[in-house]
C-alpha cells in the first residue's frame, strides 16, 4: 500500500522495492511485475508496468 491521506508527517521514507531497478547496461528504468507486491497494478498494467511503477515512485517521492 502506498497511501497516506489525511496524515501528517515530519518525514517520510521511500523504500525502493525489486519492481523497479535501474540498469546501467540500458541507461534506463526497468521494471520487473513479478516483484510487485501491488495486485491491481500486476494485474491490469502488465503491457506498461514500467511506466506504471516509475510513476507510483514519482508521485510518492514529490509529495512531501
Amino acid at each position: 500500500m502506498y497511501t497516506a491521506q489525511g496524515f501528517e508527517f515530519d518525514y517520510v521514507g521511500v523504500i525502493f522495492g525489486r519492481d523497479l531497478r535501474y540498469d546501467p547496461a540500458i541507461n534506463d528504468w526497468m521494471g520487473d511485475h513479478k516483484e510487485s507486491k501491488d495486485g491491481l497494478l500486476v494485474t491490469q498494467g502488465k503491457k506498461n508496468f514500467t511506466e506504471f511503477v516509475k510513476n507510483t515512485y514519482r508521485v510518492l517521492l514529490t509529495r512531501a
